[in-house]
C-alpha cells in the first residue's frame, strides 16, 4: 500500500508538471525572448522549446511508469505526422550528411532533429491535454493571453523605439518578439481572427475575457495595418469568409436563420471578411498616410518559385537524389551549385540562402519525394478532417466551436507553411494546434483512447515499456544536442557582438573558444577564430616589437590560427565557406612569405570552386595569388572567367584594370577602371585607381580630378593624396602639390619620401628625383 500511495503522488505530481508545461509553453511561445544581443529571437525560441520538450517528456514518461499504463489518442493523424520525421532520418542515413543534416546550429527548421522536436511538440501536445477538456482550454487561452502580451510589447516598440530595445534583443524598428516582421503579421492574422472567433467559447469570466479579446483583436487589427502584408490579410479573408460561411449552416440548423442574434454572430467575420479582402490590395494606400515613424517595411528576401524549380530541376536528376533528396539541411549547398547565374546579377548574389521558396517545398530538394509525400498526406489529412468536420451534423457546442476554430487556424498556418518559410514560433504553434485538435477530438468523443499495460512483468507490456523509454530518451537526447548547438551558435554570436561593441579581440577570442568548448565541431566558430586569429596577428606586427616573447606569440596564435581553418573544413568540407576562410588564411600567410602557403591557398580555392561553382569568389582568390606571382596569363583567365559568373563584380574589375596596366595596355586599363567608378561610385579605392591609371597616360587634368575624388571620399588616404601631389606638379601647381605632400608627411611621420617631395618641389626639381 505505501508503494501505491508513492506511486500516485508520483504520477500526480509529474502530471502536473508535464501539464502546466504544455500551457506555459503554449503562453509564452509568441512572445519570450532572451534580453542581449547575441541570442536572436529564432535561437531563444528553439531554447524555450527545446527545454520545454525536455521537461514535460520526463514528467509524462515519469507519471505513466508510476501509473504503469498508457493512454494515447486513437487517431491516425499521430502516424500520418511521424511519416515526416522518419522521412528525415532515411535521408540523412542514406546521403551520409549526419550532423549537418541531424542538428546543424540547432536553430534551422528542416533538419532530423527540428523535425523531431517538432512531432515531439506535437505529440506533447496530444497526450498530455487529451487528459482533460479542462487542460486543452487552459493551453488555448495560455495561448491567447500570450499573443495579448505580444500586442502589448509591438505596441509599446512602435510608441517608445528608443526604450524597447530589450537588451539589444530587438535592435531594428521593425523587429519582432515573435520573429520577422512577416511572421509577426502572420501571427497577428491569426490572433485576430482567434480573438474575434473565441469570445463566447472559452469560458472564464465572461466580461473580462471578453473585454481582453477585443481589446487583443483591436491592438492585432492596428499593427496588421502598420505592417501591411497583403498575402496575410488575403489569408485572413479567405479564412473568416470559409469560417462564416461553415457558421451560417452550422445555425440554419437552427430554424432561425432570419434572427437578429444569427446576423449578430456572422456580423464580425462579414466585416473581417470584407476589411481583409479591401487591405489585400488597398492596404498600401492607407499606411502611405500614416505618419512616418509607422511606415515601417522590412525587405525579405528568398528564392522565388521559378528559382526554387530551377534549382531542383538540376539537383534531382538521379534516382537516389529524387526519392532521398541531397539531405534535410543542404539547401545552402544545393543553391550554391544550381542556383540561376541570374542572381548574381542582383544585391544578393552571395547570399547564402537556408530554403527555397518554402518551408514544404524545400523539403523536396532536401528529402526528395519521401519528403514531400510526407508533409503531402498531413497537409491532406487535415484538409480531409476539415471536411469530416464540415459535414458533422452533431449539434454545436463550444466544444465543437473550439475545434473548428482550431482546424481553421491550423490550415491557414500550413498554407504558409507552403508559401513562405515561417519563423520558429509559427511553424511549432503549427504542430501545437494539431495536438491541440487531436485532444479536442478525445474531448468530444470523436477518437477513442488506446490504453496499454506499462510494467516489465509480462513480454508485451516490457516491450511496449522499453519502448516508451526508448522514445522518450530520443526526444530527450535530440533536444539536449540541438540545445548545445545553440549554446555554441550563441557564443559566436557573443564574440562578434564583444568585438563591434569594443574592439576587444581577446574577449572575442574567449568568447569563440566557449563556443567551441561546448560544441568543438561548430565550424562557423573556427571561421570565426580564423577571422580573430589574422586581426591578431596584424594587431602583433604592427606593434614591431622583434622580442623572444613577440616571436613566440606570433608561433603560437599563427598555429591556433590555422588550427582553427583546417579544423573548419574538417567539420563539414561541403560548406565553400569554411574552404574560402582557409585560402584566405593560406594568402595571408604567402603574403608574409610562408614558402608554400600559396600552393595551399590554391588548393583551397579550388576546392571552394568545386563546392560553389556560380560564386566568383574563388575565382578571384586564385586571380589574386596569380598577380602575387606575376603570372599575368592565369591571372587574366580567372579574372575572365570570374566576370563571366558576374560581370558587375567590382574588386574583378579593378584587378583587370591594374593587371593592363601592369601589361602596359592602359586603354584597357583606363576601360576598366571607368567601369570600376561606374560601379562603385563611392568608393575612394576605385577612384585612385582611375587617377592612377590617367596619370600614367599623362592625362594630368582628368587625373587631378577622378584623385580629387577619391580624397574628398577618404581625407586621409594618403597613396591618393601623394599621387594628387604628382598629379599638380605635372600641372605646374607647385604651391597645391606642396600642400598635398605636406598631409602626407602628417600622416606618416615616419616616411621621408613626402619630405623628399616637398624639398624637390621647392628646389624646382620633380618631387621624385632622388639625390645623386
Amino acid at each position: 500500500m505505501p508503494d501505491a500511495s508513492k506511486a500516485l503522488k508520483i504520477r500526480e505530481i509529474a502530471d502536473a508538471i508535464a501539464r502546466w508545461g504544455i500551457i506555459l509553453l503554449a503562453g509564452a511561445l509568441p512572445f519570450f525572448l532572451i534580453p542581449n544581443a547575441w541570442v536572436t529571437v529564432p535561437q531563444a525560441k528553439m531554447f524555450l522549446v527545446g527545454i520545454a520538450i525536455i521537461i514535460v517528456t520526463i514528467a509524462w514518461s515519469a507519471a505513466r511508469i508510476a501509473e504503469g499504463s498508457i493512454q494515447i489518442p486513437k487517431t491516425y493523424l499521430l502516424a500520418v505526422a511521424a511519416l515526416l520525421p522518419i522521412s528525415y532520418v532515411v535521408s540523412a542515413l542514406v546521403t551520409g550528411r549526419w550532423w549537418s543534416s541531424f542538428v546543424g546550429t540547432g536553430v534551422e527548421q528542416d533538419t532530423v532533429l527540428a523535425i523531431l522536436a517538432l512531432y515531439a511538440l506535437l505529440l506533447a501536445f496530444a497526450v498530455v491535454l487529451s487528459r482533460g477538456i479542462r487542460e486543452t482550454i487552459f493551453a488555448v487561452r495560455a495561448l491567447l493571453a500570450g499573443g495579448a502580451i505580444l500586442v502589448l510589447l509591438q505596441l509599446w516598440k512602435i510608441a517608445f523605439p528608443d526604450y524597447s530595445g530589450f537588451g539589444g534583443a530587438l535592435p531594428g524598428a521593425v523587429s519582432s518578439v515573435i520573429g520577422s516582421w512577416h511572421d509577426l503579421a502572420i501571427f497577428l492574422g491569426l490572433l485576430l481572427f482567434f480573438s474575434i472567433a473565441f469570445r463566447n467559447s472559452l469560458g472564464g469570466v465572461a466580461s473580462l475575457w471578453r473585454r481582453l479579446l477585443w481589446w487583443t483583436a483591436v491592438g492585432s487589427a492596428v499593427l496588421l495595418v502598420i505592417i501591411n502584408s497583403p498575402d496575410v490579410w488575403l489569408a485572413l479573408a479567405i479564412m473568416a469568409a470559409l469560417y462564416g460561411a461553415y457558421l451560417w449552416f452550422e445555425l440554419r440548423k437552427s430554424g432561425d436563420i432570419l434572427k437578429i442574434s444569427v446576423f449578430r454572430a456572422l456580423l464580425p467575420y462579414i466585416i473581417l471578411a470584407i476589411v481583409a479582402s479591401v487591405l489585400s490590395y488597398g492596404g498600401t494606400a492607407i499606411t502611405t498616410r500614416l505618419p512616418a515613424r509607422l511606415q515601417l517595411s522590412q525587405l525579405e528576401v528568398r528564392p522565388s518559385w521559378q528559382g526554387t524549380y530551377a534549382v531542383g530541376k538540376q539537383a534531382l536528376t538521379s534516382a537516389r537524389e529524387f526519392i532521398v533528396g541531397s539531405g534535410p539541411n543542404t539547401f545552402t549547398r544545393t543553391w550554391s551549385l544550381y542556383k540561376p547565374l541570374s542572381v548574381n546579377a542582383t544585391q544578393f548574389w552571395n547570399t547564402d540562402f537556408y530554403s527555397g521558396v518554402g518551408l514544404i517545398p524545400t523539403s523536396l530538394l532536401s528529402v526528395g519525394i519521401l519528403g514531400l509525400l510526407s508533409w503531402g498526406f498531413l497537409i491532406l489529412y487535415i484538409l480531409w478532417l476539415i471536411v469530416r468536420f464540415a459535414r458533422d451534423r452533431s449539434l454545436r457546442t463550444p466544444i465543437k466551436t473550439v475545434t473548428g476554430v482550431v482546424l481553421a487556424g491550423t490550415l491557414y498556418l500550413f498554407v504558409f507553411n507552403i508559401v513562405y518559410v515561417p519563423g520558429v514560433s509559427i511553424t511549432a504553434l503549427s504542430f501545437a494546434l494539431i495536438g491541440i485538435l487531436i485532444a479536442l477530438f478525445a474531448a468530444e468523443r470523436k477518437v477513442g483512447m488506446w490504453t496499454y499495460a506499462l510494467n516489465w512483468k509480462g513480454v508485451k507490456s516490457g516491450s511496449l515499456a522499453t519502448a516508451v523509454v526508448a522514445l522518450a530518451l530520443v526526444i530527450i537526447f535530440g533536444s539536449a544536442e540541438s540545445i548545445r548547438a545553440l549554446v555554441s551558435d550563441t557564443q559566436v554570436n557573443r564574440a562578434i557582438v564583444a568585438y563591434s561593441a569594443t574592439g576587444d579581440l581577446d574577449a572575442a577570442a574567449k568568447y569563440d573558444e566557449y563556443a567551441l568548448s561546448v560544441f568543438a565541431d561548430n565550424d562557423r566558430a573556427h571561421r570565426t577564430g580564423v577571422e580573430i586569429g589574422l586581426l591578431q596577428l596584424k594587431e602583433m606586427l604592427a606593434q614591431g616589437d622583434t622580442s623572444d616573447e613577440m616571436r613566440t606569440r606570433l608561433q603560437n596564435t599563427l598555429q591556433a590560427t590555422l588550427k582553427h581553418g583546417i579544423a573548419a573544413v574538417s567539420a563539414d568540407s561541403g560548406n565553400y565557406r569554411n574552404w574560402l576562410s582557409l585560402a584566405q588564411l593560406y594568402s595571408e600567410l604567402s603574403a608574409g612569405g610562408i614558402q608554400g602557403a600559396d600552393k595551399n591557398a590554391k588548393d583551397a580555392y579550388e576546392r571552394a570552386r568545386i563546392e560553389n561553382p556560380t560564386s566568383p569568389l574563388p575565382l578571384l582568390g586564385l586571380a589574386q595569388i596569380d598577380l602575387a606571382a606575376s603570372d599575368n596569363k592565369a591571372a587574366l583567365e580567372h579574372l575572365n572567367s570570374a566576370l563571366a559568373i558576374k560581370s558587375d563584380l567590382t574588386q574583378a574589375r579593378l584587378l583587370l584594370s591594374q593587371l593592363s596596366a601592369r601589361t602596359n595596355d592602359l586603354a584597357k586599363a583606363e576601360e576598366e577602371a571607368l567601369n570600376v567608378v561606374r560601379l562603385a561610385p563611392e568608393d575612394p579605392l576605385a577612384w585612385y585607381n582611375l587617377g592612377l591609371v590617367l596619370y600614367t597616360r599623362k592625362e594630368y587634368d582628368n587625373a587631378a580630378l577622378a584623385l580629387e575624388r577619391a580624397v574628398q571620399i577618404q581625407k586621409d588616404y594618403a597613396n591618393a593624396l601623394f599621387t594628387l601631389g604628382l598629379t599638380y606638379y605635372q600641372l605646374n601647381r607647385p604651391n597645391d602639390a606642396i600642400a598635398m605632400f605636406e598631409k602626407v608627411a602628417e600622416l606618416n611621420p615616419n616616411d621621408p619620401t613626402p619630405q623628399t617631395a616637398i624639398t624637390n618641389v621647392k628646389a624646382g626639381k620633380n618631387p621624385l628625383q632622388k639625390d645623386s
